[in-house]
């Protein structure tokens, strides 16, 4: 009996795999532009179709090549100098450092949905942290101290002393006699921005590393109740880009927080997500003069439906594959993970939901090279899959190389 119990088991959880596998959406071929967001002619009173249309992010010039001279005589401490101050690497150039960010993946989700990605990358030597918590509920609570080292909290003071920080919110009262409801106008004020707060990437740009920031939501992790940025971060800033095309015509639209049709002409969004990163790291890592911190947040795919993810395993595994074959990723640092487990779906009502709500999904690989040059480094991942540890640890990697 436990046999058959084993066999029926595996063969409905099979069933089920094949079924979220298969059972993606696809964007169809043409664009149906409806009426009322159709262009009308004032003159003849006619409406006129979409014949073309198309955005392309606003890119910095290409920056000069690295130089180690000026790098190793940079008056801060770092850990990235400090690695290689060593006479055995002193022609080496620094690793870059990749981050993928998936929006409410936790270790398990992971596991379940995207096995082909997570089973290519292990055999290049992926390390998973399977105790990895989070610090915070959501995303701004856990992005904050992973890449600003503080606890977000001092992050959401409302910025009073500016009027573009002010909006207008409208609040429903109820009359104690009339029983009525009456609405009321409140002014707020939200939190920002965060220039002049210690962002991990300006720690890399001041060594002339090229920089990119991408996320797909326009209401963000630093955009969300909150006011980012008033300067572009990083040298590739993909803010202005996703806000133009949440705004055209070819783009599905829709009121709500995900997308049941994420599409912009024939494309998913994580499409252009990878297709991004990829042509980022086709240009800065054919050569190692030009290391570069990317950090790319995917939302779409992930955030409010724990099925989409299965839909975009093979093009992520795709994504790794094609730029190992370039050997684009072997001086990099390669962090892929999520921000929190999922807080959305009906899962984290059941015992095992609310573990997996703790828990996010946290991966890491380093280059091949690692592995006789820093064998204690190699070691202390190792040994850190199986141990409690959060997103603080993650800052500290990148500041002291503690791993």
């Amino acid at each position: 009996m436990k046999n058959e119990s084993k066999i029926k088991y595996s063969f409905i959880e099979s069933i089920l795999i094949i079924f979220f596998l298969f059972s993606g959406y696809k964007c169809p071929n043409t664009v149906d532009i409806k009426s009322k967001n159709r262009k009308t002619s004032t003159a003849n009173n006619k409406t006129t179709d979409l014949v073309y249309e198309y955005i392309h992010p606003l890119i910095r010039i290409k920056k000069p090549p690295f130089s180690r001279d000026v790098w190793l005589n940079k008056v801060e401490s770092n850990w990235i100098s400090n690695l290689f101050q060593s006479s055995s690497l002193s022609n080496r150039s620094p690793p870059s450092v990749i981050m993928i960010v998936l929006d409410a993946v936790s270790d398990l989700q992971a596991r379940r949905a995207i096995p082909q990605t997570l089973s290519y990358l292990k055999s290049k030597g992926l390390f998973t942290f399977q105790s990895h918590t989070i610090v915070g509920d959501g995303t701004f609570e856990n992005i904050v101290p992973m890449l600003f080292g503080q606890s977000a909290i001092h992050y959401q003071i409302p910025n009073t002393n500016d009027s573009r920080y002010e909006f207008i919110r409208m609040e429903t009262k109820l009359d104690p006699k009339t029983k009525k409801r009456y609405q009321v106008k409140k002014i707020i004020h939200y939190p920002g921005p965060f220039d002049d707060h210690p962002f991990i990437v300006k720690n890399f740009s001041r060594l002339n590393y090229t920089t990119y920031f991408s996320e797909e939501w326009r209401e963000s992790a630093f955009y969300n109740l909150k006011n980012g940025f008033r300067q572009a971060p990083t040298d590739y800033y993909l803010r202005q880009y996703w806000l133009s095309l949440y705004e055209t015509m070819s783009y599905n639209k829709f009121s709500g927080n995900s997308n049941p049709k994420p599409c912009y002409l024939n494309k998913l969004l994580h499409y252009l997500s990878l297709d991004w990163l990829e042509s980022f790291i086709n240009i800065h890592h054919k050569t190692s003069d030009y290391p570069t911190f990317g950090i790319m947040k995917m939302n779409e795919m992930s955030h409010d439906y724990l099925e989409r993810l299965f839909w975009i395993d093979y093009d992520l595994k795709t994504l790794f594959e094609n730029l190992f074959q370039k050997k684009l990723l072997n001086n990099t640092i390669l962090i892929f993970c999520g921000d929190h487990g999922h807080r959305q779906h009906r899962l984290r009502l059941t015992r095992i939901g609310s573990f997996e709500a703790k828990l996010p999904f946290f991966s890491m690989l380093v280059p091949e090279s690692f592995k006789q040059q820093f064998p204690q480094v190699m070691k202390n991942l190792k040994h850190n899959e199986q141990s409690m540890e959060n997103i603080y640890c993650q800052r500290e990697c990148f500041i002291y190389h503690k791993i």
